[in-house]
C-alpha cells in the first residue's frame, strides 16, 4: 500500500513537471510564433512593395514606412539582400535603398553578404556588374568569407562557372588564394 503511494506521488510529479514544461513550451513557442510572424508580414510588405513599385519616389515611401533600417528576416537576411534577391529592378532600389541609409553590408545568418547574394542569387543578369561596383563603392569587403562554408563571393562565381562575373571581382581586388572551410582553393 506504502508503495502504491509513493508510486502514485512519484506519477503525480512527473505528471506536474511535464504539465509546466508543456505550459512553458507553448508560452515561449506563442511568443516565438507571433514575432515570426512581425516578421513574416514585413518581408510579404517588402515582397510586394517590390513587385509593384517601380518609380522611385513610391518606392522609397512605400519601404521607409514599413520597414526599419536594421530590418533582417527570419533567415536574417537585410533589406538590400531581399531586394538583390527579388526585385525586378535591384540595381535601382539598391541605390535608393542606399540613400535612405540602409546598410549594404550586414551578413545573414550565415555570413551571405549582399554581395554573395549578388553573384549567387540576383535574378537579373544585368543588373548583377553594376550590384557589385555599387556595393564595392559603398563598403562592402571584397574577400568576405560566409560562415557556412568560408566562400567568398570571387569563389562562388567560380564555382558558378561564371567567368565575367569572377573577372570583374579579381579587377576589384578579389584574392585568389582565398579557401574555403575545406581548404579548397577558388580554382580548384
Amino acid at each position: 500500500m506504502e508503495s502504491e503511494s509513493i508510486e502514485l506521488e512519484e506519477n503525480y510529479t512527473i505528471f506536474w513537471n511535464l504539465n509546466k514544461t508543456i505550459e512553458y513550451t507553448a508560452h515561449t513557442h506563442t511568443e516565438k510564433m507571433k514575432e515570426d510572424s512581425t516578421n513574416d508580414a514585413i518581408y510579404n510588405q517588402i515582397l510586394e512593395t517590390l513587385k509593384n513599385e517601380t518609380e522611385d519616389a513610391s518606392f522609397r515611401a512605400s519601404i521607409k514606412q514599413r520597414v526599419p533600417t536594421s530590418y533582417q528576416d527570419v533567415a536574417g537576411k537585410s533589406l538590400s539582400s531581399l531586394i538583390i534577391l527579388h526585385s525586378p529592378q535591384p540595381l535601382k532600389h539598391t541605390r535608393t535603398v542606399l540613400q535612405m541609409g540602409y546598410s549594404v553590408s550586414t551578413p545573414d545568418k550565415n555570413g551571405w553578404t549582399p554581395l554573395h547574394h549578388t553573384v549567387h542569387g540576383c535574378q537579373v543578369k544585368m543588373d548583377r556588374a553594376g550590384l557589385i561596383l555599387l556595393l564595392l563603392a559603398n563598403g562592402v569587403k571584397i574577400d568576405v568569407k560566409t560562415t557556412d562554408e568560408g566562400l567568398s563571393s570571387f569563389m562562388i562565381a567560380c564555382i558558378m562557372g561564371d567567368v565575367q562575373l569572377a573577372e570583374l571581382l579579381l579587377a576589384r581586388g578579389a584574392s585568389i588564394h582565398n579557401t574555403d572551410k575545406e581548404s579548397k582553393l577558388s580554382y580548384s
